[in-house]
């Protein structure tokens, strides 16, 4: 039985969407339809989000929709998708739209992706369209592509959004900056603490922007995939040379961190990235994460525990679970395990409970023993603990 049909830029037209919706009208049996890149008209359109209404067992409809689709259709697209009461099934990836128009859907519906070619649009338009996705709190995969330099309040506004995000899972970066840019944009992903997938290209590293890219590979507890693709169109930076600031950088940080399970740096025929010591470090992060699984699936050892208490703040683990499990199931096993984790706090740390007083301020005459709290209040406390805390005393 199909259960999943993704249909990536085939053509399909309005006939195809009218067709495709009369039939899940009446059917139970697929249950998540992705037709990316493909145009249909708005009536097409509502067609499709008619039969969603319809169709309960239907977990998922994505379409493609444009900055035409919003000039095309004014406000009586928005305001079907408004009213649908299917909202959490209708998955929207924007190519190139207006920052007006953007904004709306996205308080409307889920966005999935948005790509954005900057070099189409004006200085303040770019500025609002990329303040819109930093106050999108729904986004997975953000696209952002310019091949020609942006100016001053363009930039200020990419680094204001990559730091203020709180949603985007995967970001694809082709965009002209110069050095002082790169490091602030760098910078600012260093704090971020929802990007998975990082990739960049179309920047010309330097000493200065390699380290940079350090201090971002040490400082970041997210990302699990790195790619970096070296401009080689720079007449001023040979590429070989930016791949020996590139690759000599991330030797000597990328045993400091924990989180990398994938780290690219590649020309257009050859991935320079193979170096043994960085093949070593992620090989090293790999095993975390069998260990923290293991840890998930019930083991009560100490370095499982730890493992996955060091690999909390990114998403490594539940990337390894979905192998095998419905994101439903990754989700409700790695809250059991956090639950088991902070329930089991003591037995980890091999701190006596017992001895520990909990002083409400200095002027109490009664003094709390934290054993006479309740399990789960125990619990609750623990959650904001690491294993750290105690083991690196």
């Amino acid at each position: 039985t199909l259960r999943h049909l993704h249909l990536f830029s085939c053509g399909l037209g309005d006939a195809f969407a009218k067709s495709a919706a009369a039939k899940l009208r009446c059917d139970r049996r697929l249950r998540r339809l992705a037709m990316e890149a493909n145009t249909f008209t708005v009536d097409a359109l509502r067609h499709l989000i008619g039969a969603l209404e319809v169709n309960k067992t239907l977990e998922c409809i994505e379409v493609t929709l444009t900055g035409l689709h919003a000039q095309e259709a004014d406000s009586s697209l928005l305001d079907v998708v408004r009213k649908t009461n299917a909202l959490p099934r209708l998955y929207i990836n924007w190519m190139n739209p207006r920052s007006s128009d953007f904004l709306d859907y996205t308080l409307a519906a889920a966005t999935s992706s948005i790509y954005l070619d900057l070099v189409e649009r004006d200085a303040a338009e770019m500025a609002k369209s990329l303040v819109a996705i930093a106050k999108c709190r729904d986004i997975n995969m953000v696209q952002l592509k310019c091949a020609t330099p942006l100016k001053p309040v363009v930039v200020q506004a990419l680094i204001d959004t990559l730091a203020m995000v709180t949603s985007i899972n995967h970001l694809y970066m082709c965009v002209s900056l110069c050095d002082e840019d790169v490091v602030k944009l760098f910078g600012a992903l260093e704090c971020n603490r929802t990007i998975t997938f990082l990739n960049i290209g179309s920047i010309t590293f330097r000493r200065r922007t390699a380290t940079a890219l350090g201090r971002l590979v040490v400082n970041n507890r997210s990302i699990v995939f790195l790619s970096i693709c070296i401009q080689e169109e720079d007449p001023e930076v040979d590429h070989t040379l930016q791949v020996r600031y590139v690759c000599r950088t991330l030797k000597e940080v990328v045993g400091r961190n924990r989180f990398l399970m994938a780290l690219t740096v590649s020309l257009k025929s050859s991935k320079p990235s193979n170096d043994p010591v960085i093949k070593e470090a992620l090989s090293r992060n790999t095993m975390l994460v069998t260990q923290a699984i293991r840890f998930v699936d019930g083991s009560m050892d100490k370095a499982d525990a730890l493992a996955f208490d060091t690999l909390r703040p990114c998403q490594s683990v539940l990337l390894a679970l979905l192998v095998h499990n419905s994101r439903a199931e990754a989700t409700s096993k790695l809250a059991e395990a956090r639950q088991r984790l902070s329930l089991n706090y003591f037995l980890f740390t091999s701190v006596v409970k017992a001895n520990i007083v909990c002083n409400r301020n200095g002027k109490a005459k009664m003094r709390t023993m934290f054993d006479n709290i309740g399990r789960n209040m125990q619990a609750l406390i623990c959650s904001f603990l690491s294993l750290t805390d105690v083991l690196d005393a």
